[in-house]
């Protein structure tokens, strides 16, 4: 009913088994995953199978024509209007980051084993994609599904791995087959997209180090120890169940002071992917948010 109400066109997906034999012998949910694809695609990874049927969708949709916003949907959310944004052009991608870059293993194996070429340059993720226009979106779609055939016809490029079209996005681009695609690489809060998981992953893993084993709930239990997931980052102001204060200190300087993570010029960043590594620290808050960022 929600999706009807704001005038979304839905994609109905079939699943069935896959054809390429990456998995003999299923026997984890990893695997099950990997031995999973979707009609008619049923030749590439089903985590690969979203570029073809993007691109179909977008084909047969007439008045999609731009800017497009390709995207996760499980760990995005929305601040702001993407699409208010001045001066969408060409196609955009959104870099991790800084501390993680594309010689990293994640990306930089799978792509020398495959390649037999290394990357320099930040890791882009290929979670989030924009276009300024819909031929420019389905130019990236298409170099990205030619690239998975090649791959999945190559034995050294054929990997029992359920995430790595980030690595066929990262060699597109850093071996110019994007290039005609007029691509631009935006980092964490320089664009419309901040991608804010490995931060956060870093920040939570020292929060959990200093917290962890410790008692800080005497007050209503002295023998029950709290999860460090359920006490506040330093400096944080947001109370339960109010809209107002943030909940991560002004020290880190992530978010403004209602807690909307910003961007390098203080404005609000429009896309905030991979905001679940920060768990309940951050989700408590974003709970609170109802009426505001989500309905």
């Amino acid at each position: 009913d929600y999706l009807r109400q704001h005038n979304v066109t839905t994609v109905r997906l079939q699943y069935t088994n896959c054809t390429n034999q990456l998995v003999k012998n299923v026997r984890t949910p990893k695997q099950r995953e990997i031995a999973t694809c979707i009609h008619p695609y049923d030749n590439i990874k089903i985590r690969w199978g979203r570029f073809p049927l993007l691109r179909d969708a977008l084909q047969g949709c007439p008045h999609c024509t731009g800017p497009i916003l390709m995207t996760d949907v499980r760990d995005v959310i929305f601040q702001t209007n993407p699409f208010a944004a001045a001066g969408i052009r060409g196609l955009q991608l959104f870099a991790e980051f800084r501390s993680i870059s594309a010689r990293n293993v994640f990306v930089a194996e799978p792509v020398y084993r495959c390649k037999r070429v290394m990357m320099d340059g930040p890791m882009l993720c290929s979670g989030t994609t924009i276009s300024e226009t819909r031929e420019t979106m389905v130019g990236y779609l298409n170099a990205m599904y030619e690239e998975m055939m090649e791959w999945s016809q190559r034995k050294q490029c054929r990997f029992e791995d359920a995430g790595d079209d980030q690595a066929i996005h990262n060699y597109l681009y850093y071996s110019g087959k994007l290039n005609h695609l007029d691509p631009r690489v935006y980092r964490p809060r320089e664009g419309i997209v901040n991608t804010v998981g490995v931060i956060g992953t870093k920040i939570m893993k020292s929060h959990w180090a200093t917290h962890r084993g410790q008692n800080n709930d005497k007050k209503q239990n002295d023998n029950k120890k709290t999860s460090p997931n359920d006490i506040p980052l330093a400096g944080a102001t947001h109370k339960k169940g109010s809209k107002r204060g943030s909940w991560i200190g002004p020290e880190y300087d992530f978010t403004d002071e209602n807690g909307y993570f910003v961007n390098w010029d203080g404005s609000k960043s429009p896309v905030i992917h991979q905001y679940d590594r920060w768990g309940r620290v951050y989700s408590a808050w974003l709970a609170d948010q109802e009426g505001v960022l989500w309905d």
